[in-house]
C-alpha cells in the first residue's frame, strides 16, 4: 500500500491510500473480467475519522484494487470548503486519476452520504454500495435539535479554527480503547469547521434510499443513538435492490470487522435483485 495525493477540482489536496491488488493473468481477482483493471473497492470514512479506520478491511481485501481517501478537512487532506457534493467530486477526481471506471463503495456515516452522492453524480461508475450507520436528514433521531445546535456551533468554531494545528490520528491503534477516545481523536485530527460542517450538511441531505438502482447493503447498529432504524426499514421496504443487516453495535459498526467483513464478502457475490 502507498499514500498518494492529488489536487481536486477546486485545488484542495486529497490524500488517499492506494493498493493495486494482486493480479491474476492481468486481471483483478475481484472483477474476473477483461475490464477488471478499471474497477476497484473504495472505502469512505465518516465525519472526524480518516482512512485508518478501515485498516482491517484494507488488509483483508488486498487481493482487490483498493482506494481509501481522507475526505477534505480530515486526515492528511487539506481543509477546503466542506460539502457532501464537493467530497463526491473529490472522489471522482481520485478515481479519474487512477483510471478507474467502476467501483464498489464501502462507507460509514458521512461517507455513506458521500458515496450516495457520488452515485447520483456518476451512476455508471458504481456497481455496489455498502453503507454503514447511515446518517441523513430523513433518518436522524431528534434531527431538528441537532441541526439547530450544530448551526450555531459552526459559526463559533469557524472563528477559533483557522490557526489550530491538527495531528494525524491512527484509528487502528485506538481500536481497543473506549468510545470517548475515538471522539477525542476525531477532534485532534479534524478541523472543527470540517467536522461540524459535515454534520450540518448531513442534517440537510436526503439519501432517498428508495430510489437507488444498484445492489445496496445497509449495515445498521441496533444501539446506534443517531439513526432511526425503524424509519430506515420503512423507507427501504419496497426497494428490491436493498438488503439490511442489523448488528449489535452502536454508531461505529466498522469496528465490528469480524462480523462485517464476511457480510461484505457474501454481498460481493450476491445480487439481492434475484431474490
Amino acid at each position: 500500500m502507498e499514500t498518494r495525493a492529488i489536487r481536486s477540482f477546486d485545488g484542495t489536496s486529497i490524500y488517499y491510500t492506494y493498493d493495486p491488488g494482486q493480479r491474476d493473468q492481468g486481471r483483478s481477482r475481484y472483477c474476473g473480467n477483461k475490464d477488471g483493471d478499471k474497477e476497484c473497492m473504495v472505502f469512505v470514512h465518516g465525519a472526524g475519522a480518516n482512512h485508518t479506520i478501515w485498516s482491517a478491511y484494507l488488509e483483508r481485501f488486498r487481493d482487490k484494487r483498493i482506494i481509501a481517501p481522507d475526505l477534505r478537512g480530515h486526515g492528511r487532506s487539506s481543509r477546503g470548503r466542506m460539502s457532501i457534493s464537493r467530497c463526491a467530486k473529490d472522489l471522482k477526481a481520485v478515481l479519474d486519476h487512477e483510471g478507474m471506471e467502476k467501483a464498489v463503495l464501502v462507507a460509514h456515516s458521512l461517507g455513506s452520504a458521500v458515496s450516495v452522492e457520488f452515485y447520483r453524480q456518476n451512476p455508471g461508475m458504481v456497481s455496489r454500495l455498502v453503507l454503514m450507520n447511515i446518517f441523513s436528514k430523513e433518518y436522524i433521531r431528534l434531527g431538528a435539535t441537532f441541526a439547530l445546535f450544530n448551526s450555531a456551533l459552526v459559526k463559533i468554531l469557524r472563528k477559533l479554527n483557522s490557526r489550530r494545528k491538527l495531528r494525524f490520528q491512527d484509528y487502528e491503534k485506538l481500536r481497543k480503547k473506549a468510545f470517548f477516545r475515538y471522539a477525542i481523536a476525531d477532534f485532534r485530527g479534524t478541523s472543527y469547521t470540517a467536522y461540524f460542517g459535515a454534520l450540518q450538511e448531513l442534517f440537510r441531505y436526503n439519501l432517498c434510499l428508495d430510489t437507488l438502482e444498484v445492489p445496496v447493503m445497509l449495515l445498521q447498529g441496533t444501539r446506534d443513538i443517531f439513526s432511526d432504524n425503524s424509519r430506515i426499514l420503512a423507507r427501504t421496504a419496497n426497494n428490491p435492490n436493498i438488503s439490511i443487516k442489523l448488528l449489535r453495535a452502536g454508531h461505529l459498526t466498522p469496528l465490528r470487522e469480524g462480523d462485517v467483513i464476511p457480510l461484505i464478502e457474501r454481498f460481493m457475490k450476491h445480487d439481492p435483485r434475484r431474490d
